[in-house]
């Protein structure tokens, strides 16, 4: 199979043909599907072999979590960092003009007459309806539904 793999990539230099294209992404698609189960099956016999299974399971682990990692260097330390920040947060807020503006009337005129709020307490039953309420959406991070109060977050 790896010959094939090398040998479709000259081919794709010399002919455009859209079958060989999609030939050879089936064949990668492929290759790369064997190499991952033979590492399984290399790992199982690793494992099985081991006088020191947990150990030798966790070296497993270990080699793959230090082999996906990516290393930073930077030159800057972390107070320079924070200092940047900083700074920027000075100059953004001397450059702001102030405003002469009466923010209770101006939102005032925003918010309608009739609209009132009132907070209550909410027990761990109400807390545990919401989430149940929602089963048919495992996935409550990316759903809008509406909170206790009716409000969407």
């Amino acid at each position: 199979m790896r010959d094939q793999f090398h040998l479709v990539p000259d081919l794709l230099n010399k002919y455009t043909i859209n079958d060989l294209l999609l030939g050879h992404s089936k064949l990668r698609y492929w290759y790369r599907l064997e190499l991952r189960k033979a590492n399984v099956a290399y790992n199982d016999r690793l494992i099985r072999e081991s006088s020191n299974k947990g150990k030798t399971l966790w070296g497993i682990v270990n080699k793959a979590r230090s082999d996906n990692t990516v290393s930073c260097h930077n030159a800057i330390s972390p107070q320079d960092f924070n200092n940047f920040f900083v700074s920027i947060l000075l100059m953004i807020s001397n450059n702001i003009t102030q405003f002469n503006m009466d923010l209770e009337s101006t939102f005032r005129s925003e918010v309608p007459a009739n609209f009132s709020f009132q907070l209550t307490l909410i027990s761990y039953h109400d807390v545990r309806d919401v989430i149940l309420a929602d089963v048919s959406n495992p996935d409550l991070k990316n759903s809008r539904s509406a909170d206790y109060y009716g409000l969407l977050v």
